[in-house]
């Protein structure tokens, strides 16, 4: 080998992307002296989006204060651009699930809100940020982006003139009146992985309100909540594919503050020049944690394995389930990781993923 291309996701709870790079140089240093590893950090538009600018592009972390999902405060933090015009800020970093956790370790699906990204954004346009990038994945909210446009100057109001819209999904219903801010973000750009529309069946409440946490009758006020906002403001641009991204953070980006989305995969290897990198390479190593039939909808391993396609380079996939139902026809290798009779919880050990991981690049080199 001449040349290999590491581009893989996390396997989340187990091992981060830097250390899978790592495996990666020591088992081809013992195989293969002398063959050089390039590394690229990857993501969706999810977590970790803010990081892969830092690694890629030499943006620098600065912390602000915000409030989580439930309006606790925290501290989170954005990239940077090195000249300080573009800030790249992940919605999970103060609207994710960790942050809708009540005491007792359940969510609060009708209270998550996204007031903290709004507070964030507004820290970054303070600070002098010309241009924002949201990476929209892992939200806890379903709040169709009123908290943060409440924490950037909208106004919400309810049928007896009282402001609302910074407590969740539940005060949607609740707004019968919207006052823009006059101010305009002057370029904004959301990344997502997803092409849900705001409501309806295939929408933000019903396909993803029950993995934060919100039961079946939470999900239909949630979906009633999403179709009245939506009444208010454009019914129309509720039907664009990714509105219903985050919870409906992708109808706010583009209705109400006219920004554009974007795939999160492809902005983050164009920022990372991942076409020129993988030229004349041997081989592209990918992963994440489980490969099931949404990977190709979108998600991180889909835009590499096109990206390598057009260029005629190999790639491998090592992650850790597969699924029965996955396609793996694309791969040159497609490797699991996890015995199928061990447990879970004893394969997500960071001793024993390290020791699978490398016994499934063995197979591979």
């Amino acid at each position: 080998m001449k040349r290999i291309v590491v581009a893989s996701d996390s396997f989340k709870g187990s091992l981060g992307s830097a250390e899978i790079v790592g495996l990666v140089r020591r088992t081809v240093a013992e195989r293969w002296p002398g063959c050089p590893v390039d590394a690229v950090s990857v993501a969706d538009g999810g977590e970790g989006t803010a990081a892969a600018f830092v690694d890629n592009c030499g943006y620098r972390p600065v912390q602000c204060r915000t409030e989580d999902a439930l309006r606790r405060p925290i501290e989170a933090w954005y990239a940077l651009s090195a000249d300080g015009t573009e800030a790249v800020i992940d919605t999970a970093a103060a609207a994710g699930l960790s942050g809708a956790m009540r005491h007792d370790g359940t969510y609060d699906p009708m209270r998550a809100t996204t007031v903290g990204l709004g507070l964030m954004m507004r820290h970054a346009l303070e600070g002098g940020a010309q241009s924002l990038v949201l990476g929209l994945g892992g939200s806890a909210t379903t709040d169709c982006g009123t908290g943060m446009l409440a924490a950037l100057g909208w106004i919400f109001e309810d049928e007896f003139g009282q402001r609302t819209g910074m407590g969740g999904g539940s005060c949607l219903s609740k707004i019968t009146r919207v006052i823009p801010c006059p101010a305009r973000i002057p370029r904004l750009t959301a990344l997502c992985d997803v092409t849900a529309p705001l409501y309806g069946s295939r929408g933000a409440a019903c396909v993803f309100g029950p993995q934060k946490g919100a039961d079946p009758a939470q999900v239909l006020e949630l979906d009633r909540g999403l179709r009245h906002i939506a009444a208010i403001i454009d019914d129309e641009a509720a039907l664009t594919p990714g509105a219903g991204a985050a919870g409906g953070l992708g109808y706010a980006v583009r209705a109400c503050l006219g920004g554009t989305l974007q795939s999160g995969i492809d902005r983050i290897l164009d920022s990372a020049d991942f076409d020129s990198l993988i030229a004349g390479a041997d081989l592209v190593l990918t992963g994440e944690g489980c490969y099931d039939s949404q990977t190709g909808m979108g998600k991180a391993v889909s835009g590499i394995v096109a990206r390598c396609r057009r260029a005629g380079v190999p790639v491998a996939l090592i992650a850790g389930r597969i699924a029965n139902s996955a396609d793996t026809s694309a791969f040159a290798h497609a490797v699991e990781v996890t015995p199928r009779r061990m447990p879970l919880a004893e394969a997500m050990q960071p001793d024993t993923a390290r020791r699978l991981y490398t016994r499934a690049l063995d197979t591979i080199l």
